[in-house]
């Protein structure tokens, strides 16, 4: 049977921080802050942490995609490639125009 992971807030843990470092050996205790989970206090000898590497396909060029090329069709874009197309629309998306 599973244990149910104890909540407790930010405040809670700054007033009490050696307490919930010693209840953390015991069982893992999730930090919330407005309500939402911002950390998780667990034990280093009982949980390890696994890193998985993203899977990105090498090969895959992304400007050639259907997605930029669906943009051909825009007027501002018609004598442009598939690279000038892609770094016009990450420019409004990350800077706004």
């Amino acid at each position: 049977m599973q244990q149910a992971i104890k909540q407790i807030t930010i405040r809670e843990l700054q007033h009490n921080l050696a307490t919930y470092i010693k209840l953390a050996q015991v069982g893992p205790i999730s930090v919330n802050k407005y309500g939402r989970q911002v950390a998780l206090l667990v034990n280093p000898e009982k949980y390890a942490v696994k890193k998985t590497k993203a899977k990105i396909a090498v090969d895959q060029d992304v400007t050639k995609s259907d997605f930029i090329g669906m943009h051909k069709q825009r007027q501002e874009w018609q004598d442009k490639s598939h690279q000038q197309a892609a770094d016009s629309l990450r420019q409004i998306a990350w800077y706004g125009g």
